[in-house]
Order: structure tokens, then C-alpha cells, then sequence
């Protein structure tokens, strides 16, 4: 199915499409454009946007949010005090807000914590505070949960960009995002105060006045769109978006070989950039963004290529999401430190979501011999936690034990030290004496001794 079929399928305010860019150093819309790559700037800077109908109640519609990606390894974990972290809800599909939902944040306190305030513009009555980390309850029926959490979004980025020789889905897959964290704000929101069933989003950041971020679709902004307009786009309105921006979005997928007719089709479905959900449809992306869906595969076949991409053979998160609010998986160990039990220097992953500190991790933590690097012995166990039992030493047959330790180095049944030819396995006692070629296959200290076969 072509592109305009693609699109064709998702109809009414729910048909907004993304053609996803896949940004040359991260993905999604992780540290998109120049402004945002400043630290100062990182904890609002978007990562994801999503959008679904609640697990555990029907009747409540989720909304998520990361921000901060990479939080706590090269970027600090909170919320930014002097900026409003804005969700704009769009319902009758004119690519203006109709609501807005607004959250801030105090400085930390000296345990890390910060208060959050709620609150909102045409809904019903949304207003409310609490601390993160924390399950907040708003008005009796709103749930709010903000804090650190393992980054959702999922992707083979390192496959893709060809690093160190790799491709995608060749055999080495893996979550480029996997053990990084993100600050997340999870918002359930009953559908009696939101007032509708059909309706857009889009998430925005302001700081000092000024917005400095937003996003509907995953990285519409990181390769459709020049480097140089990122950060207008990041500071634009979506109402203006076709206007400003389609013509720089058509020349992008001209780029990459799209068809003329097929580019102005996705250019105009996710222009302008609004996350789109129909609560009677199925609720899968694009029609909304659940915790799990792959946008990545379902925007590789827009790339072109020859054969065309389909996958990036990563279909999941490495962390399982929860059934239960707040949805998102726990965060990564940041600062809980891994145990090393035989003070080898190198520490096992324990507890599991340990932050090992760049360290590298120990395949035995019970001897202190055994680790990273160490010098292998003759013996049978993996010294230097390469997943190798051999190395360096000698190995006649297929057993993981080197000849040094193998008490049968050949597997032909009969004993080292009994066996007049170890590593030679149609050499040993008993075997059957070959005539005329001056080998003593039975041990027996004589060659083509009487009886001997002929070959």
C-alpha cells in the first residue's frame, strides 16, 4: 500500500499522519534543534508525546509527557522551576487550543523532591497540587503522577546510523534508549471534564515567557525540517504550521525519494502537528499514542531505500510497561549503587536496575578472581567474563574445558592419562590396530603388531 493509501485509512480528526524523521543523533524528539542541546535548556526539552484511553478505566483518558531525556547521566533529573509544562487540547479540529492543562514546579527540596501545581483553562475544575513522586488525586477522579521514569520511547538508532559497522535487524538489535531515564508528567483525565471523544493534542514548554518546545508527533523535527528552522518551528503555533512549514516539508521528502503526490498527501495528514485520537476508533498510532506502540516501525517504510525499510527489528521496550497507574516503567537505578560482593573492584548488576557507574560488570560476583578483564587460568571457569572458557589455551575437541583440565582431551572414551595419544581420537586403548603404517592405535606399545588390520 502506497503512502496516500496509508493515510487514506485513518479518517475524520484522527487522520493526522506523521512521516517520522529519525534524527541523525538521537530519535524521537530527543535534543531535536540547537536551542535545546544547551543543558540549561534540557529539562524542557520534549521527548515523547502520548495519548490513550486508560487501562483501568474506560470512561478516562491518559496523557504523558517526557521531557529531560537522558535525565540524571548528562542532564540533571527535575523539572525546571521557572518553566510551565502545557498540554493544548484542540477539539473541534481548527488547530487552535480550546483548552489548556498546566503544570509547574517548585525548586527541589534537599531530598530531590519538588510540589507540583495543576492546573487548568476550559475543563471542568482541574486544579490541584502535590509532590512528585508521588500519586496525586485531583478533584476526587483526576490522577497525576510526575517523577522520574524509564524512557518509553524504543529504537535500533545505532543500527540505523550504521555504527561500528552495524545495520538494522542484523542480528545485533537493541534498544538504543534502553536503561536512560526521562522526567515524565502522567496525567488520567475523566472524559466528562475533558468533554470530548474526538480531539488533538499537543505539548508545549515555555520558560521565562517564552515557548521553547513543543511536539504532536514523534520527531516531525528532526529531519523534515532543516536545522536552521527547528527552533522556530519549536516556537511556533500549529495553526501556522502549513502555512510556515509545508513547502520545507515537501523538499525534505523529495529528498529522500518520495513521490510528489504522495509527499503533499503526508505533508498535509501531520501538518500541522497535532496528536490526533478518536475514543470510538481502535486506539493505536496514529490514532493516538499508546506506551507501546512502534512508531519507529510504522515510519521506516516512508524512508524509501532499496529494498525499502520495514523494521528496526526492536519491538518493544526493554523495561515492561505496567497495567497500573502511572503506566510508565520505574526508573533506572540513578545513584543506587550495585553491589560487589567479593570487592573484585567490579560490581554485578544487583539489585537489577543498579547504576553500575561505568564500570563494567562482573559474570561472578562470588570470586574475586573472576571479572572484567582478569587473566584466564587453565581452569574451567570464565575468567575474564569474555563468555569464553577457552581463550588462549588449547582445545582438541568441542567440550568448553581446555586440554590443560579435560581428563579426556580427545572424547574417544579412554582417559588422559591412560591414553598413549590424548588429542588423537583414533589413537587410544583398545582401537583397532591398522597394518603397515607404523602406528601404535591400541596403546598397546607395538605397531602393526600380529592381527593388525589391513587398511
Amino acid at each position: 500500500m502506497g503512502i496516500v493509501g496509508r493515510i487514506s485509512g485513518v479518517g475524520g480528526i484522527a487522520g493526522a499522519i506523521v512521516l517520522s524523521a529519525l534524527v541523525p543523533v538521537l530519535a524521537a524528539d530527543h535534543r531535536e534543534a540547537p536551542l535545546l542541546s544547551s543543558g540549561d535548556l534540557a529539562s524542557v526539552d520534549i521527548g515523547d508525546l502520548y495519548v490513550f484511553p486508560s487501562p483501568e478505566d474506560s470512561d478516562s483518558v491518559v496523557f504523558v509527557l517526557t521531557v529531560n531525556p537522558g535525565a540524571g547521566l548528562a542532564v540533571p533529573t527535575p523539572f525546571r522551576s521557572q518553566a510551565k509544562y502545557n498540554l493544548m487540547i484542540d477539539k473541534n479540529g481548527d488547530a487552535k487550543e480550546d483548552a489548556r492543562i498546566t503544570l509547574d514546579f517548585t525548586e527541589p527540596r534537599p531530598d530531590g523532591s519538588q510540589r507540583v501545581k495543576l492546573r487548568s483553562v476550559g475543563l471542568k475544575g482541574m486544579r490541584g497540587q502535590g509532590r512528585t513522586g508521588e500519586d496525586i488525586v485531583v478533584k476526587k477522579d483526576v490522577r497525576l503522577h510526575a517523577g522520574l521514569f524509564d524512557d518509553p520511547f524504543f529504537f535500533d538508532r545505532d543500527g540505523f546510523l550504521g555504527e561500528d559497522g552495524r545495520s538494522l535487524c542484523d542480528g545485533a538489535a537493541a534498544d538504543s534508549f534502553a536503561r536512560e531515564n526521562v522526567s515524565a508528567i502522567v496525567l488520567e483525565v475523566p472524559l466528562s471534564r475533558l468533554g470530548a471523544r474526538r480531539f488533538g493534542v499537543w505539548a508545549r514548554t515555555r520558560t521565562r515567557g517564552k515557548q521553547v518546545d513543543r511536539m504532536g508527533h514523534a520527531a516531525i523535527n528532526s529531519i523534515l525540517l532543516p536545522a536552521e528552522s527547528r527552533d522556530s518551528f519549536n516556537r511556533g503555533l500549529p495553526k501556522n504550521d502549513t502555512r510556515v512549514f509545508f513547502e520545507l516539508v515537501l523538499d525534505a521528502l523529495a529528498n529522500i525519494g518520495t513521490d510528489p503526490v504522495e509527499a503533499s498527501a503526508v505533508a498535509g495528514f501531520y501538518l500541522p502537528d497535532i496528536l490526533t485520537i478518536d475514543l470510538d476508533e481502535a486506539a493505536i498510532y496514529p490514532n493516538g499514542r499508546r506506551l507501546e506502540d512502534d512508531v519507529i516501525d510504522f515510519t521506516l517504510p516512508f524512508l524509501g531505500g532499496a529494498p525499502p525499510l520495514v523494521t528496526d527489528c526492536v519491538d518493544a521496550n526493554d523495561r515492561e510497561f505496567p497495567e497500573t497507574f502511572p503506566y510508565l516503567a520505574p526508573a533506572n537505578g540513578m545513584g543506587v549503587p550495585c553491589l560487589d560482593a567479593d570487592a573484585d573492584g567490579f560490581p554485578a548488576l544487583d539489585p537489577p536496575d543498579c547504576d553500575p557507574a561505568g564500570v563494567a560488570v562482573d559474570c561472578n560476583d562470588d570470586r574475586d578472581s573472576i571479572y572484567p578483564g582478569a587473566p584466564e587460568a587453565c581452569d574451567t571457569r570464565d575468567s575474564d567474563c569474555d563468555g569464553s572458557l577457552v581463550d588462549e589455551f588449547d582445545n582438541s575437541d568441542s567440550d568448553p574445558a581446555p586440554d590443560c583440565v579435560d581428563i579426556d582431551d580427545d572424547n574417544d572414551g579412554s582417559f588422559d592419562d591412560e591414553d598413549c595419544a590424548p588429542t588423537d581420537p583414533t589413537i587410544r586403548p583398545g582401537a583397532t590396530e591398522i597394518c603397515a603404517n607404523g602406528i601404535d592405535e591400541n596403546c598397546d606399545g607395538r605397531a602393526d603388531e600380529p592381527g593388525c588390520v589391513e587398511p
